[in-house]
């Protein structure tokens, strides 16, 4: 086709800078390797004659546009550990969600809250991964006593009384509460659904999003609220003590 020799040219130019590349490499001389970059991209950003035709000029886009956007914010991706906790978490529980929905429309008996949910609760404490039941509450409460001293040093009110009853400060503890203990509360729903599957060899989506954020967020509302009281009460006492 007529726009061959067109295509061939650029081909023989991108394979003589990657030989160049490959050299440049080898003889750890970086100041070639950016050179010989840096014309490349030149050459490839201006645009194309009223003879390329519109292939030509597709493939001409394409080729500057990941050229240049290599090594763009744009093109990396990454996992947080809260994501990728929350997606586990997600994922487990829509999973196991069609057999709960089937089991309550089978036998009627919505789970939560009934006699049976107590005695599981007790077979829990005694079962596999008990110890979670000592270690989360425990982590909470230091994260509790972290974010409370934080609170006391920056002036905002106690955590529970700022939620119910401090407009102001409602949206900022809420979001500070949020990313203190999202990891954990993700964990501990991911350890209840195993701890279900060990010990009653099914899964309760709605007992594991029940008692995984309650283990968490109760040692924590609380333990947050009263450090930031004691912090305060300290505060007043030692400028009240000192000598004027």
């Amino acid at each position: 086709m007529w726009f061959a020799p067109q295509m061939q040219a650029r081909f023989t130019q991108t394979r003589l800078a990657s030989r160049i590349h490959a050299r440049a490499w080898e003889s750890g001389r970086p100041g070639m390797l950016r050179s010989t970059l840096g014309a490349l991209i030149q050459d490839y950003s201006k645009p194309p004659t009223p003879r390329h035709c519109k292939f030509c000029q597709l493939v001409h886009s394409l080729f500057f546009i990941s050229v240049r956007q290599i090594g763009s914010p744009q093109m990396k991706i990454s996992f947080s550990r809260s994501s990728l906790l929350s997606a586990i978490g997600i994922v487990i529980l829509l999973s196991a969600l069609p057999g709960a929905i089937r089991r309550v429309m089978q036998s009627g008996d919505p789970y939560l809250f009934t006699q049976r949910f107590f005695e599981d609760l007790w077979a829990r404490l005694l079962g596999p991964g008990r110890l979670r039941f000592i270690l989360q509450p425990t982590a909470a409460i230091l994260l509790g006593v972290r974010d409370g001293k934080r609170d006391s040093r920056i002036g905002r009110p106690p955590f529970l009384s700022g939620l119910v009853f401090q407009r102001t400060h409602r949206r900022e503890l809420w979001r500070s509460s949020i990313a203190s203990v999202r990891d954990l509360v993700a964990i501990a729903i991911i350890l209840d659904v195993i701890s279900q599957i060990l010990i009653f060899r099914e899964i309760h989506p709605g007992a594991a999003l029940l008692l995984g954020p309650v283990l968490i967020t109760t040692p924590y509302s609380a333990s947050r609220a009263l450090t930031n009281r004691i912090a305060r009460r300290r505060t007043q006492q030692v400028t009240a003590n000192r000598p004027t």
